[in-house]
């Protein structure tokens, strides 16, 4: 086969496009980005991970919404399918990660306005009764729910009940007196991650060694922030990945609204966009709608558990695992067309103010366009959204505002870096960027 031009422009080919080909490369990208990472002070960690994960800053076209209006309606993912040759680089791509044996099943969804659309799903579901993958299964996005928290919290804020320079103090007294050593954060703050607020993912014998010991426990959210705050605070303004301040705004937006994270995400977010298998389930409910995408502890994931006092078998099934461990941090669960869509709102962002929605995107740029935070949504090159991981997933939601490209890429295991890989290969302006932001 000659070589494909995949979405975005990249070219694949047997010799020169797949994995295998690239992996060498890859290894060392991702470690020109870590030290990048600790000289930037800009770390993002995903629930139970201790490893850096991707986030950057891009100048990229202006947000496509009317001055001053709300774009309510859900966007429309493109249907027109693929080339038969562009469909058949990307099978070369995913079949090589299934083959790699880091993954039981791999979700992708492309939708490119100039190629067309490419959903399919691969491999296995559910390893006990071999039922193969399909694009209708679900799975837990990890924290790629901040993106849902963050925009119920700038929705209070065009609402006029919440301003981004408020504190904890000043917007929610309640959580405030909690937690008097972070009173005087503020909103943009915990949105931004440069609260210099610690994750509790990241405590030793903390939530991460006490999920492992007991999958059946249901945490309240003040038992994991009350974990996060042991750990040191550090510098205001420096960007630190916490999962422990986005408790916190789920938190606030409880105590200014009176409900649950769980119903204004189904009123505000998911309903306004049609997103019907998307839902942030109740801290006691276990399992995933079927047809489900079973997670599984990848032997990587399970060492990153054991550096933090815990002891999970590799390849464990951790389906039925209470997520109360996440909750506004990372513990909604939907499916691949549903993320199709979600990515393709910006995040969210098609559901604010154009002001507010272009403040949320200035945040994630910076003049060197070194990676940094925005207002609850990261960036990966050209593409912005979420990476999401937790024990038994992991993926990417992500949107090329530019082009109107949306990519979508989960797999059911945690700790492999397998959808990562599969994003530079497939969408090779994320490699380009990443080249050249680390000298690689």
């Amino acid at each position: 086969m000659g070589g494909v031009v995949m979405a975005g422009g990249s070219v694949l080919s047997p010799k020169r496009g797949t994995p295998a080909n690239r992996t060498v490369g890859t290894k060392r990208t991702l470690s020109h980005l870590q030290r990048l990472d600790r000289a930037s002070t800009t770390i993002t960690r995903e629930p139970t991970m201790r490893r850096s994960i991707l986030t950057t800053s891009l100048l990229v076209a202006a947000l496509a919404l009317p001055a001053g209006a709300l774009a309510v309606d859900p966007p429309t993912l493109i249907t027109t399918p693929m080339s038969a040759e562009d469909s058949e680089g990307l099978d070369i791509i995913a079949n090589a990660m299934l083959e790699s044996g880091d993954v039981n099943a791999l979700y992708l969804g492309v939708w490119d306005p100039a190629r067309g659309a490419h959903v399919k799903a691969y491999g296995i579901a559910d390893v006990a009764t071999g039922r193969a993958a399909s694009v209708g299964d679900s799975f837990r996005i990890g924290s790629t729910t901040k993106t849902f928290t963050a925009t119920v919290i700038l929705q209070l804020v065009d609402a006029g009940k919440l301003t981004l320079d408020a504190t904890l103090a000043d917007a929610a007294p309640g959580v405030a007196a909690k937690y008097p050593t972070v009173a005087d954060r503020t909103i943009e703050q915990l949105l931004s991650m440069t609260g210099g607020i610690p994750d509790y993912t990241e405590v030793p014998d903390g939530v991460v060694a006490g999920v492992a010991a007991d999958p059946s426990r249901v945490w309240t959210a003040d038992e994991m922030i009350a974990s996060g705050l042991t750990l040191p605070l550090t510098e205001v303004g420096a960007n630190v990945y916490s999962s422990t301040g986005y408790l916190l705004l789920q938190e606030v937006a409880e105590e200014i609204t009176g409900s649950t994270l769980a119903q204004l995400i189904a009123d505000g977010v998911t309903g306004p966009l049609g997103l019907t298998h998307t839902v942030l389930p109740p801290d006691t409910d276990t399992t995933l709608p079927e047809p489900a995408a079973h997670g599984y502890v990848g032997e990587a994931c399970a060492a990153q558990i054991a550096e933090l006092g815990g002891t999970v078998a590799a390849d464990t099934d951790s389906t039925d695992w209470n997520v109360s461990y996440t909750q506004g941090s990372g513990g909604i669960t939907s499916t691949l067309e549903d993320l199709g869509v979600w990515a393709a709102s910006m995040s969210g962002s098609s559901l604010l103010s154009r002001e507010l929605a272009d403040q949320r995107m200035a945040f994630g740029r910076s003049p060197d366009d070194l990676p940094s935070y925005g207002l609850g949504i990261m960036g990966a090159g050209p593409m912005w959204g979420h990476s999401g991981e937790l024990f038994g997933w992991e993926g990417y939601a992500l949107h090329d505002p530019a082009t109107g490209a949306t990519v979508v890429i989960y797999t059911n295991s945690c700790g492999t870096g397998a959808p990562m890989s599969v994003l530079f290969t497939a969408y090779s302006p994320v490699l380009d960027w990443l080249m050249k932001v680390t000298g690689g």
